[in-house]
C-alpha cells in the first residue's frame, strides 16, 4: 500500500473512530488497494502458513459479540 495512502487512512480511522461510515469506507479502501497489489506482494516465508500478506483478514466483530464471548470465556472457567 502507498506509504502516503495508508497514513492518511490512519490520520482518519484516529480522527473520526466512532463514524461507521468512515470505518466502512477506510476498510473498503485498504481491500481494494491490497487487492491490486497482489502481485506486487509476495509471501515472506512462502513454507510459514500465514505469512501470506494478501490473507483475507478474520471480519471485525461488534461489541455484543466481543461481550457474549467473554461471558462465555467466564462461565468455562468457573466451572
Amino acid at each position: 500500500m502507498d506509504t502516503d495512502l495508508a497514513q492518511a487512512i490512519g490520520r482518519v480511522r484516529r480522527a473520526m473512530p466512532r463514524n461507521v461510515d468512515v470505518m466502512l469506507i477506510c476498510d473498503a479502501v485498504e481491500r481494494l488497494e491490497a487487492r491490486s497489489s497482489v502481485v506486487e506482494r509476495r509471501p515472506l516465508k512462502p513454507d510459514v502458513v500465514g505469512s501470506s500478506p494478501t490473507a483475507p483478514a478474520k471480519p471485525k466483530l461488534s461489541r455484543a459479540d466481543i461481550q457474549r464471548n467473554y461471558r462465555l470465556r467466564k462461565k468455562g472457567k468457573s466451572k
